[in-house]
């Protein structure tokens, strides 16, 4: 699960540089903006099992789903972490 924490994080880096009003100025950011959010649809259509929390205040949305399926260790990580179970692939 730490890799899936990481890529998380690194959703969390791209968020910021779509909220950065001094990106928002340079040529290209309506594709990068498009590109991220195209991606963001896919992992939605992908990440369908809700993670339940006392408090999701202030995370991204992506913070707070997850994939319905993954690897027998990425589902033993969920379980045991969080207590969500998803299915195995």
């Amino acid at each position: 699960m730490a890799e899936y924490d990481f890529d998380l994080h690194v959703r969390d880096f791209l968020q910021r540089a779509i909220d950065s009003s001094a990106l928002q100025s340079v040529n290209g950011y309506g594709d990068f903006r498009e590109s991220i959010e195209l991606i963001d649809r896919e992992f939605i259509g992908i990440a369908t099992v809700e993670i339940p929390l006392a408090n999701g205040k202030g995370l991204g949305w992506w913070h707070l789903r997850l994939p319905a399926r993954g690897g027998e260790e990425f589902a033993d990580d969920v379980r045991d972490r969080i207590g969500v179970v998803i299915g195995r692939i």
